[in-house]
């Protein structure tokens, strides 16, 4: 993955392997924030495999965290979901979904 895909001077700060989609492809989660910039938002992008690759040009971006997200089955689906608060103070759970 090239660093263009981040924001600039972000500096990665978690990589979680998962299947998001339930496609049986490995996807990766991967977070980022800007180092030593008070009350940093977390960026959390969700990059897609398909076929042993990874698409690093069509992602899901979340909205910006106050901090890493949790990641769980909220649905008992056994596709990984979401749980993060955004900059509003606000939780949210994205529970994601089978594609076919």
């Amino acid at each position: 993955m090239e660093n263009s895909t981040l924001e600039e001077h972000a500096t990665i700060s978690s990589v979680v392997p998962a299947d998001f989609d339930g496609d049986l492809q490995m996807d990766l989660l991967i977070t980022s924030t800007i180092p030593g910039k008070e009350n940093s938002a977390v960026t959390c992008r969700i990059y897609w495999g398909d076929e042993g690759n990874l698409d690093t040009e069509n992602y899901l971006a979340l909205p910006k965290m106050v901090d890493q997200p949790l990641v769980f089955d909220y649905n008992a689906d056994m596709i990984p979901d979401l749980l993060g608060e955004v900059e509003k103070r606000k939780r949210m759970i994205w529970v994601l979904r089978m594609v076919f």
